[in-house]
């Protein structure tokens, strides 16, 4: 139905005149308003029982729609009746033609007119105001819940900044009333394994469950979109992609291959290592991924998924400061973490121009070699005829000789000794098979998925008219980088964080000859967990010994790659599964801050500070 040139009245008795339809969605239509071009209104096509009474709870948040007069929240502004009876709200206008999914592909029209240098950088900086976005409305008591890559749209004009467009779907409650309103719908593709493992997604929703869906996309918009949960097959049938509808089984049981080791499932072809990444992005990642399918609903893995807020903060200095960007020599959209010792995009470009060569010439190869006993270009009469004239000829010989009747023999035990153990493998196939299918019923998951392909399909998305979003900071400008080199480290074996009790060896000071107790030690803790994304201070050394402050510096220092002087120290941190020592003393010890990000150079000072003033003995390495 059109609803052009339609007058409806609003909440206070506001005219809203409809001039034209802008597009149309699963739930109603928007047009623009006349004589308002900062405005939208959006008409239901059904009107479902609560939703005016959850329509004027957001507008109760008073949640405002721009920050710095950039819309940032297409939230609710106003409700639209037609002879008493609502049908539909009046919203914010918003460009929504750059949507999230678009700027995730490699290549996309809209995205290379937004962003026509488009490199890693501008992922980055995407990726840190959605983050932003998000911690603003967990601030402000929202939930998402649909994270649909539909419903967010890239500001290009204004650097990069994330707005949401589907705002009537938030899981809220009234300030006023208390009632809660929730979410009822959510993308399976990108949804926490808990939300999946239900069979009614409303109010089922949870900030944890938020943000796992919010790592979804950031590992997309870092990783060349590709999805977390996307893996080959490499089981006894052989290598294979994952079948349509795999992804939500994946999530469900946890099989992400960047960060466990499945030794039935590896990372597609084509795709950026998972080392390509920073250190502390990577671990952010383990935090929300590394779970099986046991662990999956664990109140502790689900709790200590990285929130928004941490998101946030440790992607703005990737974003904003270009110590930590390399931009290659040869191509200079290419942008990276310079941890990196070579363009991670070059190198991909020359393994898919290896896999395409590889293709071509299995294709030109399989053209070419014609069938056994078939010559190139023969007629097929003269096929058959060399073929009956071959096989005369093999019983002619056989017939003279012996030997063929025992070659015909053992041909034919070597072929039923095949078959038996073929069918033996078919057989394990089939009972490995139907144990998954005990499990998917004992967990309620079902066999009816959303494929989890590498780009989401254009065509699955629904369309959103308009939006608007909520507040946030200036946008992050984009900048060249200046290479300064960062090391890297070794991931974690995943048979190292299934068994996280393994417990070090002490260190025996070096200054003092006693040794240093390391509360909680294993091989993959630390004493500051969060000292590469948090300032501490002073009053979070009380209670700690001589000895331990004196070690976290050395902390700092060798999960940046230091390389100790002391054997002890060295020997030490050679027992942590993260530790790699890739700078030498001599080298880092010139100017162990040009290694340091700025939480950790902020927190080496304020300890070395505290040492000063307790007249600690200052050694370190």
């Amino acid at each position: 139905m059109d609803n052009t040139g339609n007058t409806y009245i609003g909440l206070n008795g506001q005219k809203y005149t409809l001039e034209s339809k802008l597009g149309s969605g699963g739930e109603g239509d928007v047009y623009s308003i006349l004589n308002n071009s900062l405005q939208v209104a959006k008409i239901f096509k059904v009107n479902k029982p609560g939703r005016e009474d959850k329509l004027k709870a957001t507008i109760n948040l008073k949640i405002p729609s721009r920050i710095n007069g950039i819309v940032r929240l297409a939230l609710p502004e106003d409700i639209l009746y037609k002879n008493g009876r609502m049908v539909g709200f009046v919203m914010p206008f918003v460009d929504d033609t750059l949507r999230l999914f678009k700027v995730c592909r490699e290549k996309d029209k809209d995205k290379d007119a937004a962003f026509p240098d488009y490199g890693w950088k501008h992922g980055v900086i995407i990726a840190y105001n959605f983050a932003e976005l998000i911690e603003y409305l967990h601030s402000r008591g929202v939930i998402i819940g649909d994270f649909n890559p539909n419903n967010f749209v890239v500001d290009g004009k204004h650097g990069g900044l994330a707005v949401f467009v589907d705002c009537d779907s938030f899981d809220i409650r009234d300030p006023q009333s208390g009632k809660r309103f929730p979410c009822e719908v959510a993308f399976a593709e990108v949804a926490a394994p808990e939300i999946q493992a239900v069979n009614r997604f409303s109010g089922n929703h949870t900030v944890e469950s938020d943000n796992f869906s919010l790592a979804m996309h950031i590992f997309r918009l870092l990783m060349n979109n590709m999805d977390p949960f996307n893996a080959i097959d490499v089981g006894v049938q052989g290598i294979s992609s994952s079948s349509a509808g795999r992804g939500n089984r994946a999530i469900v049981k946890g099989e992400c291959p960047y960060v466990r080791h499945l030794p039935y499932k590896r990372i597609p072809d084509g795709s950026l290592p998972f080392e390509f990444l920073p250190f502390d992005i990577r671990e952010l990642f383990r935090r929300v991924f590394n779970y099986n399918e046991v662990t999956a609903i664990d109140k502790k893995v689900i709790n200590n998924r990285p929130t928004a807020g941490e998101w946030a903060k440790t992607l703005r200095k990737y974003a904003t400061d270009d110590r930590y960007i390399t931009t290659c020599t040869v191509n200079p959209r290419h942008k990276y973490p310079n941890h990196n010792t070579e363009c991670p995009w070059c190198k991909l470009d020359r393994e898919r121009m290896q896999i395409q060569n590889n293709r071509v010439n299995s294709e030109t190869s399989t053209a070419i070699d014609p069938p056994v006993g078939i010559q190139i270009g023969s007629p097929n009469t003269q096929s058959t005829q060399n073929t009956q004239q071959i096989q005369s000829n093999a019983n002619n010989n056989s017939s003279k000789n012996g030997a063929g009747f025992l070659v015909r023999t053992i041909g034919i035990i070597l072929v039923f000794i095949v078959f038996f153990f073929v069918g033996i493998n078919i057989g394990k196939s089939v009972e490995n098979e139907r144990g998954r299918n005990i499990v998917e019923e004992k967990t309620g998951h079902t066999n009816e998925y959303t494929p989890s392909t590498s780009t989401v399909s254009e065509e699955t998305q629904k369309p959103v008219a308009t939006a608007t979003l909520i507040p946030t900071s200036t946008p992050i400008p984009t900048a060249t980088s200046t290479p300064t080199p960062v090391p890297t480290d070794t991931p974690v074996p995943q048979e190292t964080l299934d068994a996280e009790l393994t417990v070090v060896k002490g260190i025996i000071d070096p200054s003092t000859g006693e040794e240093i107790f390391i509360p909680g030690a294993t091989v993959s803790s630390y004493l500051w967990p969060d000292a590469a994304n948090r300032e501490y201070s002073k009053s979070d050394l009380d209670g700690l010994t001589e000895g331990q402050a004196r070690y976290l510096i050395n902390e700092i220092y060798a999960r940046e790659g230091y390389t100790f002087k002391n054997e002890l120290w060295q020997e030490y941190f050679e027992q942590k599964t993260w530790y790699e020592a890739t700078i030498p003393n001599e080298v880092f010890s010139e100017d162990p801050k040009r290694y340091l990000n700025p939480y950790e150079a902020w927190n080496v000072d304020m300890i070395s500070s505290y040492q000063h003033e307790h007249n600690y003995v200052d050694y370190t390495r």
